[in-house]
């Protein structure tokens, strides 16, 4: 099936990264409206650390494993499973959902950097529907809409799933590349670098959680923030291919600084509002570059590159809203400051040792 060539794997996977996230919204605003708020609180929580707090665990157990296909789609039949699970056993369905996303996740991302091997598109392709079908689930939740034509889409991507680890050839790893080891007891320049990738990555997390929350907050924003986001992902990795990695992140970083520190000066919807929302755009454009970065990074280990973004980085990024500390990020200057000390960790990041080039690995 020409579908499951790599060189189509990105979009299947990013329609099941959306899937999965709109199953999501619907199940965690739905139960939202059903449960008392401080228990659908805690469930929302409990999420949150499922789903990105163990992805870094279950990526490195997809890798040790050569597991990602079977990840894949039990991520997936986790999401389907969760649906039906929510009128009944709430704390099970958001287990299973919590799971379902980071084997997603984890096993999705990992997919679309082995797909597109030195390449951001991939990353890209994967990430954008996510923030779309979030949208869309939580939507379709605030009415009275019911779970089963989300249910039927979600199984139906999981038979396809099923196919393709059926009919799919596995590709043997080569031999040719390699992560760099930890030295001990210190930590190399490459380490080093991966750090900064993940503070970057995490430091755009943090202030893209505060504007969208404010975003969603306006009631016109709601459908635009969600679209803002899926094009800056979708088009951060095709021209980042093109324009290079280093340049592409770092300036659209630095503008974004700017557009988001001009547009947070009237919190009300008017023409700043335009502003945070170009910000928006650039701001989710080099979310495919630092993925990629992190492939390269660790080409034997993609899901737990992968799982290194998508998962503790994005944790990392949502403790200040834990703590209560999001609306300050909202502040024009922290907003600045915040968006051009990523820029200044993916520069620093960029300028280490040269990444090994991507071993293939299983499939």
């Amino acid at each position: 099936m020409r579908i499951f060539h790599s060189r189509y794997l990105p979009y299947w996977l990013g329609l099941a990264h959306g899937f999965s996230d709109g199953a999501v919204g619907f199940l965690l605003v739905r139960l939202a409206g059903d449960l008392p708020i401080q228990q659908a609180g805690l469930l929302a929580l409990l999420y949150n650390l499922l789903a990105f707090g163990v992805q870094p665990a279950i990526g490195w157990l997809l890798d040790r494993t050569r597991s990602l296909r079977p990840g894949l789609v039990l991520g997936l039949g986790l999401s389907a499973a969760a649906l039906p699970l929510a009128a009944v056993q709430p704390t099970l369905a958001v287990c299973c959902a919590g799971l379902g996303s980071a084997g997603l996740h984890a096993a999705g991302g990992g997919l679309a950097l082995l797909s597109t091997p030195g390449k951001a598109s991939g990353p890209g392709l994967f990430a954008a529907p996510g923030v779309l079908g979030l949208a869309l689930g939580a939507g379709l939740a605030s009415g009275q809409t019911p779970i089963w034509p989300a249910l039927a889409a979600l199984l139906a991507w999981l038979l396809l799933g099923l196919a393709w680890m059926a009919l799919g050839q596995a590709r043997r790893p080569s031999e040719t590349g390699t992560d760099h080891q930890p030295v001990l007891p210190g930590i190399s320049g490459y380490e080093w670098a991966l750090i900064l990738l993940v503070g970057a990555y995490s430091l755009r997390s943090a202030v893209w959680t505060t504007f969208q929350l404010f975003l969603e907050g306006v009631s016109p924003a709601i459908p635009l923030v969600s679209a803002a986001a899926a094009v800056g992902k979708l088009l951060g990795g095709l021209l980042a291919d093109r324009i290079g990695w280093r340049r592409w992140g770092v300036t659209t970083l630095a503008l974004a600084a700017l557009l988001l520190s001009a547009g947070a000066v009237d919190l009300e919807w008017g023409p700043s509002t335009w502003l945070l929302l170009a910000g928006v755009t650039l701001l989710q454009s080099s979310l495919p570059v630092m993925l990629a970065w992190l492939g390269q990074a660790l080409p034997r280990h993609p899901a737990t590159a992968a799982s290194l973004g998508l998962g503790l980085a994005t944790l990392l990024g949502g403790l200040p809203l834990l703590a209560g500390f999001v609306p300050g990020f909202s502040q024009p200057l922290l907003a600045l400051l915040a968006t051009l000390l990523a820029a200044l960790a993916l520069w620093i990041a960029a300028k280490a040792p040269p990444f090994q080039p991507r071993a293939q690995a299983m499939l």
